[in-house]
């Protein structure tokens, strides 16, 4: 059972591999868990409460918020744009925490792209008295391994801007799911609220990173170097949420991919996956 003061959660965007996995920690942490969802969900975890909301409409989703401490938003894409109104709804219906949907790269004190828009977040949180917790993770190991960001497994390419040489950091969801509810359920509410939390599973530099995934699939990869200044204006020009892959590639290569110090230490015998781990674990050849 919990250890501090909240034992009600809410999961914004539980249809998603990262938000049902973060319900289904809490759960079995003792707690009592809701997912919000715009449509009837299928698969759900057991155990799960499950409101349908419209993101559109205040008092459905102050309804739907009633008695809950915790508001935790996977949202993603488009559901970005949600959230200050999930948070007016929030603050209406007294809960005491928001988990804004980070789970990424460090977004504190950025301007530029999704970074930017995330840090704007914070501010609009700050600006109607809404504690947040924000949890940074780096790429998910398990999902970044993708063409859509530009890892093709199956032909041996992929996309990198710069020179390769800046380093991120990886944490698989599952790993990251774990960590969040641990400290949600143990850390007491005033060392949760207005902080940020770090963590991560391995740290490479993306040419390590193509190492990793040559030892994987036993091969050489062919390497498209991209001109991050020809990758921005695409960016301006297409709009950020057409070019989402782009956009974490020219982070990527000036040095936004790390958290920093990580928070390991937090989670007692927290062993996360590393990326060569995870590549056996989730993917295949």
């Amino acid at each position: 059972m919990s250890r501090n003061a909240y034992n009600t959660f809410a999961v914004a965007g539980a249809s998603g591999s990262i938000g049902q996995a973060i319900a289904r920690e809490l759960l079995a942490r003792g707690t009592n868990v809701t997912a919000l969802s715009r449509t009837t969900l299928k698969d759900t975890v057991e155990g799960l409460e499950v409101r349908t909301v419209d993101y559109s409409d205040k008092t459905s989703l102050v309804e739907a918020l009633r008695g809950v401490d915790v508001l935790v938003s996977t949202l993603s894409g488009g559901g970005y744009a949600t959230q200050p109104a999930l948070a007016d709804a929030a603050k209406e219906a007294g809960v005491k925490l928001f988990a804004p949907s980070e789970f990424g790269m460090v977004t504190e004190n950025t301007t530029y792209g999704l970074l930017g828009a995330k840090a704007q977040l914070h501010k609009y949180l700050e600006s109607i008295g809404l504690p947040y917790v924000r949890l940074y993770t780096g790429m998910w190991s398990d999902v970044i391994f993708t063409p859509f960001f530009g890892y093709d497994l199956a032909n041996r390419r992929v996309k990198l801007a710069g020179d390769g040489s800046a380093s991120q950091s990886y944490t698989s969801e599952f790993d990251a799911a774990y960590y969040f509810a641990y400290i949600l359920t143990h850390l007491p509410a005033e060392r949760l609220a207005w902080s940020s939390f770090r963590l991560e599973g391995d740290r490479l530099t993306n040419l390590e990173a193509v190492r990793a995934l040559e030892d994987f699939v036993g091969a050489n990869f062919e390497i498209e170097w991209e001109d991050t200044e020809a990758l921005k204006k695409k960016c301006e020009d297409e709009g950020l949420l057409n070019t989402i892959p782009e956009n974490l590639r020219i982070l990527w290569a000036e040095g936004y991919g790390t958290v920093g110090k990580n928070d390991n230490d937090l989670v007692p015998g927290w062993k996360p996956l590393t990326v060569a781990e995870a590549l056996r674990e989730y993917y295949t050849v």
